[in-house]
């Protein structure tokens, strides 16, 4: 294979996994007001959330497009479980509900949930798995180019995919939970580094 083929075999790579041809793509619109919008494999917009992501008490409502609010996501003020940082309640249509948060333990880097699932950081993108079984992967979305140097990473999409539909509405909550983390987190070392400064 010549240059110019791999040239063009490198520039006509889809944009986005393979892995997510089942998955949904969450674009995050407005980090400061909590605008997602959450698109399926077609491009077509399945799901918006809407809240507040950069706030003392993050809560987020996940509607469909016609208007339903099918989960919230709240930060929680019970110490049932404990882990070191603020717990997050999901909870599907009011009913099932489960509790997100970082492990206590430092010397693992990782979040749990109370109904035994683990979220692990593996490489560029997060697993969540019950036991062994891979429930769903949290990346981020990685954009070409028509270049073939400046293919890069999109910090503000997120590519989730679950592997059965009965699990993909709470392993996208578990993702915006974790986009909750990711922006709280950048928001704190900004403003540790300004306060230094």
């Amino acid at each position: 294979m010549n240059f110019f083929d791999k040239f063009n075999k490198f520039v006509n790579k889809p944009s986005n996994d393979k892995r997510n041809e089942n998955g949904l793509k969450i674009k995050v619109d407005n980090k400061k007001n909590g605008t997602f919008k959450i698109y399926d494999n077609t491009g077509s917009l399945k799901y918006i959330a809407k809240g507040k992501c950069i706030a003392r008490k993050p809560h987020f409502s996940i509607y469909t497009m016609q208007g339903k609010e099918i989960g919230t996501i709240k930060q929680t003020k019970s110490r049932r479980y404990k882990y070191n940082t603020r717990e997050l309640t999901l909870k599907i249509e009011g009913d099932k509900e489960v509790i997100f948060g970082r492990e206590k333990n430092f010397l693992k880097s990782g979040y749990m949930l109370d109904n035994g699932w683990k979220v692990k950081f593996n490489k560029s993108e997060y697993e969540i798995k019950d036991g062994e079984e891979i429930i769903g992967i949290v990346s981020k979305e990685i954009v070409y180019s028509q270049s073939l140097f400046s293919n890069k990473i999109d910090s503000k999409s997120y590519l989730v995919t679950s592997n059965k539909y009965e699990n993909e509405l709470l392993v996208l909550m578990i993702a915006i939970s974790l986009v909750i983390y990711i922006i709280n987190q950048k928001e704190q070392e900004k403003k540790d580094s300004h306060d230094t400064h």
